[in-house]
């Protein structure tokens, strides 16, 4: 292995303990567990609050699994049906992607993503009781000039970081769970750990300001 390498994975290495301390200081990153039937004394008023939680079998009677399903956005069967069949599957977690599909309007960069059409999936899974967890990523805006020396510049990290904001206040009450790009260390989707860094961080801080009104005060963002 190459010194660059070496120095690479260091990096990383060094990134994944000091976020994964940094978050859990600050409450942002919990276990988000769902699998078998919701417990119906902890049932949320809200999608956003959902939390169901599952006890194994072990001596201390504490361990909770997860048990939810990667759904991708634009799918052509019915809404009804596609609800019903994770509703028959005991998912209780998804994890959606956040799709640009539009050119942006003038100073606004969230209208990339078609919001009529997240608005009436999410209230769908949310009436079926399933918790969703948003996923923010490459795909979130229509522009890649990240990947040209994989290093998101900081005109983008400010678009990023606002769409974040803007998709958290708008589904504040329907989503407490936020994961910040996919796969960043895996070629065609990375990003070097000093870029990914300031990016998460500065996300992070957008998404718990847009959450700040909201009942518990805060949103949960979790890294790729």
């Amino acid at each position: 292995m190459s010194l660059s390498h070496k120095l690479q994975n260091h990096l990383w290495q060094r990134l994944w303990l000091a976020m994964f301390f940094l978050l859990v200081s600050l409450g942002g990153l919990q276990t988000v567990v769902a699998n078998g039937k919701v417990e119906t004394s902890h049932a949320a008023a809200t999608c956003e609050q959902l939390d169901p939680k599952v006890t194994l079998s072990d001596p201390n009677g504490t361990l909770l699994i997860s048990k939810g399903l990667n759904l991708p956005p634009y799918l052509e069967d019915d809404l009804a049906g596609r609800i019903q069949r994770l509703k028959e599957s005991g998912v209780h977690w998804v994890r959606l992607e956040f799709v640009a599909t539009q050119e942006p309007g003038a100073g606004n960069p969230v209208s990339q993503i078609d919001l009529a059409y997240y608005d009436r999936l999410i209230n769908g899974i949310c009436e079926a009781g399933i918790a969703v967890l948003g996923l923010v990523d490459y795909q979130s805006l229509k522009r890649s000039d990240w990947a040209l020396n994989n290093t998101a510049s900081a005109d983008y990290v400010t678009e990023f970081s606002t769409v974040a904001a803007q998709l958290t206040e708008h589904f504040s009450d329907r989503i407490g769970t936020w994961e910040i790009w996919n796969e960043q260390d895996l070629a065609g989707t990375a990003l070097t750990a000093e870029s990914y860094a300031t990016l998460l961080h500065d996300t992070y801080w957008a998404i718990q300001n847009a959450a700040k009104d909201e009942a518990d005060g805060q949103d949960r963002v979790v890294f790729g």
